[in-house]
């Protein structure tokens, strides 16, 4: 890599050579323009009248596509150039850029000359280049901050600021770990060597995971009480079955039916799940119509079935509304504190706790998983759900979330 991008461009400059490019073919796509306000009127009439009296304009910089070329440096220039009435315009044609360098390009030209860039297009570009480069500035879990500065251009201050939430997600990284690797027995100095950490590091990280544990009491809580719930629900739904005498079902375990009822899930034909033990083919036997079809109709052969009788007597168990609403609130504190990566600036983030947690406590894993079986089905199936697919960033989030406690 070289020491900085400014001596990348200007090797891509000294390769090019300068033509004369007729400026029908340029195409200045508001797309390739990196300055939020656009072009200035007033520079580009300055650059009209050079352009007029015939004196020196550096070349413009394009890079050539399938049937244009589009402008990497020179926006102003090439509005100039029209302007005046000119046919054609010097130029740099780069060759075989990638889209990225490509972006690179525009995001920095104007750094160190031309008009200069506006302090929020400077922000825009650190921005943009982070988002897109920060994996090559890391080596181990530290991300080199001044080094990205220097090579780009801009202030060690600007790119700590909006280096910010990669950098704790990258420390989130190196202290799970940290866990990870003291759950494979390593000794301290070793767990140092390996995340390029000191010795006292490692042992501050597994102090604050083991502090972070007591966070999760009231998610553990919540669960334990949708546990019980659901105990109760399964006893109470296979005393209804005998009572009402509904047909043993063929297809999954009755733990796995229950599960959708206490959840609230509804009986829907397009998913192939019916509540408690009815299966799909029983009930179109019976000819129930699919309530996800007619949801404010009231069928006389439901209510008067033995369906229709047991699901009166569902409504009597105030466990089902309960259940849900712990699930609800284990919910909430799931999503806000353990499956995002960096913490809200009003609540601490338990991931760490969670699992160092799920390494060390045989009871607080068999409740997680527990949770995620009733909340979810199946993690891999996350994308599926409703939560998944009204909100793909948080289904992606639980998927890492889970990825990490079962490397656990």
């Amino acid at each position: 890599m070289n020491n900085s991008f400014t001596q990348q461009r200007s090797q891509w400059l000294e390769r090019a050579d300068t033509q004369s490019i007729t400026l029908s073919q340029i195409k200045a796509d508001i797309k390739d323009q990196v300055r939020s306000d656009g072009t200035d009127p007033q520079l580009v009439e300055q650059y009209t009248r050079l352009f007029s009296s015939e004196d020196s304009m550096p070349p413009v910089v394009l890079i050539a596509d399938e049937e244009h070329y589009r402008i990497l440096d020179g926006f102003h220039r090439v509005s100039a150039a029209t302007r005046a009435g000119l046919q054609t315009i010097k130029a740099k044609i780069l060759k075989g850029l990638s889209t990225q360098q490509q972006e690179e390009y525009r995001l920095t030209c104007n750094l160190q000359h031309g008009k200069s860039a506006s302090t929020k297009d400077r922000s825009t570009a650190c921005k943009k280049l982070i988002e897109n480069h920060f994996e090559d500035f890391v080596e181990g879990y530290k991300f080199d901050t001044q080094g990205f500065a220097d090579y780009y251009g801009f202030g060690k201050t600007a790119v700590a600021e909006h280096s910010k939430w990669r950098r704790i997600r990258l420390e989130n990284t190196r202290d799970l770990e940290v866990l990870r690797l003291k759950s494979l027995g390593l000794a301290a100095q070793q767990i140092a060597d390996a995340v390029g950490v000191t010795r006292q590091k490692v042992g501050a990280i597994l102090k604050e995971a083991r502090a972070l544990e007591s966070t999760l009491e009231h998610f553990r809580t919540h669960v334990e009480e949708a546990r019980s719930c659901c105990d109760t629900i399964l006893n109470y739904e296979k005393k209804l079955i005998e009572t009402t005498e509904l047909p043993d079902h063929n297809g999954p375990s009755t733990d796995l039916y229950t599960q959708g009822l206490a959840i609230g899930f509804d009986w829907n034909w397009e998913d192939g799940e019916c509540v408690a033990t009815v299966t799909q083919e029983m009930a179109r036997r019976w000819g129930f119509p699919n309530p996800e079809e007619h949801p404010e109709e009231e069928d006389p052969k439901i209510t008067n079935s033995r369906y229709g009788r047991y699901m009166q007597a569902t409504d009597r168990l105030p466990e089902y509304d309960k259940v849900n609403e712990i699930f609800n609130e284990a919910s909430v504190f799931h999503h806000d504190r353990m499956t995002w990566e960096t913490p809200s600036t009003t609540r601490p983030n338990c991931r760490l706790g969670h699992v160092s947690a799920y390494l060390n406590d045989s009871e607080y894993k068999e409740l997680y998983d527990f949770w995620v079986f009733k909340a979810f089905g199946s993690m891999e199936a996350i994308e599926s759900t409703p939560a998944g697919m009204s909100n793909p960033t948080y289904a992606k989030a639980l998927r890492k979330l889970w990825a990490i406690t079962e490397a656990a």
